[in-house]
């Protein structure tokens, strides 16, 4: 049977397959066995690692893997390479500080993710998605130069037509224009520039030869590559999907008709006379003539020199935009991997639209008696499989069923988004279901309406989307008189009514004061959910073991009520709201302190499942701001919820057409769609909205809630906009300030002995943890806390009436005492957290946030037997760093140090010995000789050497003991890691080792007391 590829178009080259790269055949003068590779050129050799995969065949090399079609399998393939090295260079740091740009950012804030509670994987994984769904969507990205302004570039480049060439492409790819990333591409052209000529035929041969992309880094290399002897290659050339080794007795003009065909297959025209030249040109140099070596050979006779600054811009904030130098761009392809991943997708599509349109003519060809080829087909989708359950395991680490799981978080994730694009009726459909509805009854009874409204060709508003432009006329036209209905009916002729009685319409329902009440209700309901149902929020419940689709709205709604209750995020919007509000310019003193006081009102309906709103509801009062305002604050003084009961008896909100319906069901209703309405304009509250309402003649106090939440959820003006963007600019920068501060790999081992997140929000409370042992450092945890906390009424600690820099000095102390440790360090976290909590400036907000975060990774590290102790250093403190350590066999050991102010950085290595007696027998009731090393940066001068004895004293007892040495002038690095550390709670010899680290606190804070005092 003819073997032929069941496309019959296109065929892949070795070149494109990682398993096949430079491959040779025994017998030929460089066969060399796979795995011992090495890159290939005149006088040239360096070492290569090479798969050693490869299907040989005496006479032909038969392809491993051939893709869709030739782009696509040089996409596929390409990729696979750059897949293979992803991790090498697109680690975390130039993920976050150079690829990621504020639209990234804020795509990913609006997903619901944190970039500055992301884990390295977990970081490359969503951002990555982040770009190519911002790439796919063509979403323009507003005010993108943000880094830098266009004078600053301009000053930086030396040039303002240079600087708007950087700043488009930089655009393109969307990369941040960094400092750091502007001097890269000026690198690039400052090297392009010396490429002043087009490069000689064999450093064009060793570019193909060794596949290399034709970067600027690859084209010096190629040149300083060759200059020696060539090295004798045998020829190969491609025929019926197979490559042969050209014989001695064969002339290149007997090879034309397989030289056409390779020709043909790689899309070039056969009568193209250059074309067959460099066909011949190849076989001639000793190279292998593919359809991907042809086009190899095409695209460098095609470069042209010297190179265009365009050209050298585009392909270096492609390779920036993977995470490498502007330098190893391809200047032929200038493409990043993000719009590689986004043109493979499409051509895949494209491939699967054929293979099924291709039924009847591969039935045919097999009743011909012709083989048609899979393999191929197989292998891609194996490879697309692989590189799914990559992402799986990124998502969920540890999990031996990570595949299922990620597929749930896809599925769901998409069917949200159908829910969201599908047709309002449905909430009409499901009004007497939604209680005990899944998400996933939802999709599915939302999918059959949908897939009913494409049939009949008729257009509809959707659930999660504002009305069409296009549709609002024509919506408005047909429900010309609804405000009079709702007027009939008692009702306000607001756009939520409005749309309920559309969505009544729909269903052909009748329209009562009812049942409009009933659907506003959920749809309000349903609206929110989705709304907040963000891929973040998906993910945190499949990790928890829950499924979203098998939740009902309630059950939803409840999860991501609890959700928004965390403290991160919870502080992380207020700290966006105040910066907005402080840095607005158009908002005065009087208005921050209201616009404050009502986003309180906000975050504590939510803290408090809306308590006020049934207060309002119970009284019969009109849902207003200034009402839920005084029943909020009428809760919080009699500190009781909603105690009230509901029964047919109270009337507060029966009228007209209600006396039908039992009072707790209208009760409900209204609660429901409040609620909603509530929890709406706490999503989209922004100062530069509230300073717009009143302007239009509002007053927020007087306003109802369904009005103040509208107009908390219409679009941003400009201002707002830009607010937004800088506020984002402003935490991307915080996270580069971070990952380049010199502490940052210290802080990140540190971390990962510790088992803590390696997160950007923990490294930088980390590098400021490890910073606190550093003499001289006044803004450390210890002199911040006892800055900061000022609250005398806070009831923490045991005397609530003392003063409050008292009792943190107090507790600061207690520190020292290891067993209480974790308990004091938990007393601390609540103080900055009330503290926090009252806060009311975005600095303070973000300077307890930082405090908060640094006490919760010392109460981590305690876990972990490791130790960041306060001690008094003249006028400020210092941390002493103190760690046990698995020793020798069973026993245990003491690593502390400290930064002193007059006598070096004090080492302590220490460990206890077993006591025996005269027999050699072991005495456990004898206490344990405390033995081991001092250590000081500083020399042994007389006030130092006084020091140091008198720690040794207390720890010994006698100053003269040869138990533990003392050595001057040693190595003076502060901190060190916690690996291998062991739990202070282990056994009885770790107790004994405790208190053996608690005496040398001891030693070390009264010696340096007694060394003041003297």
């Amino acid at each position: 049977m003819t073997n032929v590829s069941a496309l019959g178009q296109f065929m892949a080259s070795p070149e494109d397959n990682k398993t096949e790269k430079n491959a040779h055949l025994p017998g030929s003068d460089s066969y060399r066995p796979f795995g011992a590779g090495s890159i290939k050129g005149a006088g040239y050799s360096k070492p290569m690692s090479i798969d050693p995969c490869l299907d040989v065949e005496f006479g032909s090399i038969r392809h491993d893997t051939e893709g869709y079609s030739a782009k696509t399998s040089t996409l596929v393939n390409g990729l696979g390479r750059e897949a293979a090295d992803f991790e090498s260079f697109h680690n975390f740091d130039v993920v976050m500080s150079h690829t990621m740009s504020e639209s990234d950012y804020r795509k990913a804030r609006e997903d619901g993710f944190d970039p500055k509670d992301l884990e390295p994987s977990e970081a490359v994984t969503i951002l990555d998605k982040v770009k190519t769904a911002l790439l796919e969507s063509g979403q323009v990205i507003d005010g993108f130069n943000d880094d830098l302004d266009v004078e600053t570039l301009s000053k930086i480049t030396g040039s303002s037509s240079l600087a708007r060439d950087i700043e488009a492409s930089f655009e393109h790819h969307d990369i941040p224009l960094t400092k750091d990333n502007i001097e890269d591409v000026l690198g690039a052209l400052e090297k392009g520039a010396l490429l002043s000529s087009a490069p000689k035929d064999e450093s064009k041969n060793f570019l193909i030869d060794n596949n290399l992309e034709p970067s600027i880094d690859n084209l010096y290399l190629a040149d300083h590559a060759v200059g020696g002897p060539k090295t004798g290659h045998s020829s190969y050339y491609m025929e019926g999907g197979y490559l042969n080794k050209i014989a001695q007795d064969d002339t290149y003009e007997d090879l034309d008709a397989s030289i056409l065909e390779v020709i043909e297959e790689a899309g070039f025209d056969t009568q193209d006379e250059d074309i067959k030249d460099m066909a011949r040109q190849l076989l001639k140099d000793g190279l292998r003539l593919t359809t991907d070596t042809l086009q190899k050979k095409k695209d460098l006779e095609d470069l042209s020199f010297p190179l265009s600054k365009e050209k050298i811009i585009e392909a270096a904030a492609a390779s920036i935009a993977d995470g490498k130098k502007a330098s190893e761009g391809n200047l032929i392809d200038p493409r990043s991997l993000v719009q590689k991943a986004v043109s493979l997708k499409k051509s895949l599509y494209l491939e699967e639209i054929r293979f099924e349109m291709s039924t009847e003519v591969n039935l045919r060809l097999l009743r011909s008696g012709i083989e048609i080829d899979t393999s191929y087909v197989e292998k891609s989708m194996e490879d697309i499989r692989n590189a799914q359950l990559q992402i799986a395991k990124a998502l969920f680490p540890d999990r031996s069923d990570a595949d299922k799981l990620y597929d749930l978080y896809r599925n769901t994730n998409e069917d949200i988004d159908a829910v969201k694009q599908s047709p309002a009726a449905v909430v009409g459909a499901l009004t007497k279901e939604f209680k005990s509805a899944t998400l996933e009854d939802i999709f599915n009874r939302s999918s059959i309406i949908k897939a009913d409204y494409d049939k009949a060709q008729k257009t509809y508003e959707a659930v999660g989307t504002a009305v069409r432009a296009d549709l609002g006329d024509s919506i408005k036209k047909a429900f010309r008189n609804v405000d009079e209905l709702l007027k009939d009916m008692d009702l306000e002729t607001n756009d939520d009514n409005r749309r309920a009685v559309r969505i009544l319409s729909y269903n052909h329902t009748e329209v009562t004061r009812i049942s409009v009440e009933t659907v506003r209700s959920w749809d309000s309901k349903l609206v929110d959910t989705i709304d907040k149902l963000k891929p973040r929020a998906v993910l945190d419940m499949i990790r928890e073991g829950r499924n979203p689709l098998k939740m009902t709205l309630d059950e939803l709604s409840s999860y991501l009520s609890d959700k928004d209750q965390n403290s991160d995020e919870r502080n992380e919007k207020f700290s966006r709201f105040l910066y907005k509000l402080e840095h607005s310019g158009q908002i005065n003193d009087k208005e921050k302190e209201s616009y404050i006081g009502i986003y309180r009102l906000f975050e504590n309906l939510k803290a408090t499942d809306h308590a006020a709103i049934g207060t309002v509801l119970m009284s019969g009062s009109e849902m207003t701001i200034g009402n839920l305002l005084g029943a909020s604050r009428t809760l919080q003084r009699s500190k009781r919820g909603m105690d009230y009961k509901i029964d047919d008896e109270f009337g507060g909100l029966e009228s007209g057409g209600f006396k039908s319906v039992s009072i707790d069901v209208q009760i409900e209703t209204a609660f429901r769609y409040y609620a909603g309405k509530a929890d709406r304009a706490y999503e989209h509250i922004s100062p530069e909205k509230m300073l717009s309402f009143e302007d239009k003649g509002n007053d927020i106090l007087e306003a109802t809630l369904p009005e103040f939440a509208d107009a908390m959820e219409e679009s941003e003006g400009e201002d707002s906009k830009a607010l937004e963007r800088e506020y984002n600019q402003r935490q991307l920068q915080d996270i580069r300030d971070v990952l380049a501060d010199e502490l940052c790999s210290q802080s990140e081992e540190e971390l990962k002995d510790s088992k803590i997140p390696v997160t950007v929000r923990n490294l930088e409370a980390m590098n400021e943890l490890i910073a606190s042992r550093i003499k001289y450092n006044t803004k450390n945890i210890w002199n911040q806390l006892r800055s900061r906390i000022k609250d005398k009424d806070d009831s923490t600690f045991e005397k609530s009436d003392e003063d409050a820099g008292d009792a943190i000095d107090k507790a600061l102390d207690n520190l020292k005492n290891l067993s209480e440790y974790k308990n004091t360090i938990d007393n601390l976290s609540k103080t900055v957290e009330t503290a926090m909590n009252t806060a009311d400036t975005y600095i303070d907000i973000r300077a307890y946030k930082l405090l908060y975060t640094q006490l919760s990774i010392a109460g981590a590290m305690s876990d972990a037997g490791s130790y960041e102790i306060p001690v008094d250093m003249g006028s400020s403190k210092v941390s002493l760093h103190l760690s046990f350590r698995q020793g020798d066999g069973q026993s245990s050991r003491i690593e502390a140090s400290i930064e002193t102010e007059n006598f070096g950085t004090v080492k302590a290595d220490l460990s206890l010995s077993s006591s025996e007696d005269e027999s050699g027998n072991n005495q456990n009731t004898i206490a344990p000789k405390v033995t081991g090393m001092l250590t000081t940066s500083a020399q042994g001068r007389s006030q130092t050497r006084r020091f140091m004895d008198n720690i040794k004293y207390i720890m010994t007892g006698d100053a003269s003991s040869q138990d533990i040495s003392i050595m001057y002038g040693a190595a003076s690095k502060t901190g060190g890691s916690t690996k291998a550390a062991v739990s202070r709670e282990a056994d009885t010899t770790d107790k004994r080792l405790i208190k053996t680290a608690e005496l040398f606190i001891k030693a070390v804070t009264d010696s340096l007391t007694m060394m003041e005092e003297s």
